[in-house]
């Protein structure tokens, strides 16, 4: 049985041994998660509490933080990214995916927003890639562009009103991922070593089906959409 998860530094250490982790949903699809590995309470603010983690760890920059596994959120260690990508999209540009037509025109003025500029909020992101309202388009980019291993969630802020006080939700920051691990994507692994390296590391989590598992690792990428 794999040790409970109780604190911050417990979730990175998990991550780096496995290679990943998945943050809750569906066992059938996800396989293993956060959610079943830890017994804290949620959603209490306190320093123990797992929803705090996501935006502290997506922050603190020893993990990726993102919708990577089938459109749900997860964790990656920065070892694993070069095999993500490898995997996803085979290493190839955007341009080379969007020419290719495996990519959406919505992921495309996403994407296109990030040529001068690494790092957006989500607010001015949005406002940027000229979308309005509750755009599913929107959100629908952003989630394909996590999926392919091009953008990673890299902290939350929140709007500032005219006093200068936060107010309201937080929202998710986002952030080209090579801008963000430039040293582990500096190595690219080969499709079929990256799918080795990662089966390997679904094995530290547990035994699966192995239909199940490459659904997981392929999930998101060219290969399944």
């Amino acid at each position: 049985m794999a040790e409970k998860i109780q604190t911050l530094e417990d979730l990175e250490r998990a991550v780096e041994r496995i290679g990943f982790l998945p943050y809750s949903g569906n066992r059938r699809e996800l396989l293993f998660t956060l959610e079943e590995r830890t017994d804290n309470a949620w959603h209490d603010d306190s320093p123990s509490d797992p929803w705090l983690w996501r935006s502290q760890a997506a922050a603190g920059g020893r993990l990726a933080y993102g919708k990577f596994f089938l459109k749900r959120s997860g964790f990656v260690a920065p070892r694993c990214l070069a095999a993500f990508v490898a995997l996803r999209r085979e290493n190839r540009t955007f341009s080379d995916l969007y020419a290719r037509g495996l990519v959406s025109r919505g992921a495309k003025r996403v994407y296109d927003c990030f040529a001068d500029r690494a790092e957006w909020t989500l607010p001015a992101l949005k406002s940027e890639a000229g979308f309005a309202g509750a755009s599913r388009e929107f959100e629908a980019a952003l989630t394909e562009l996590q999926g392919l291993f091009f953008l990673c969630i890299s902290g939350q802020t929140r709007r500032v009103g005219r006093t200068g006080e936060p107010y309201g939700w937080p929202n998710n920051d986002f952030c080209r991922l090579e801008a963000r691990f430039p040293e582990a994507l500096a190595a690219p692994m080969r499709t079929v070593e990256a799918e080795e390296y990662l089966l390997d590391c679904v094995q530290r989590a547990g035994d699966f089906p192995l239909r199940a598992v490459r659904r997981l690792l392929c999930g998101g990428g060219i290969s399944s959409a």
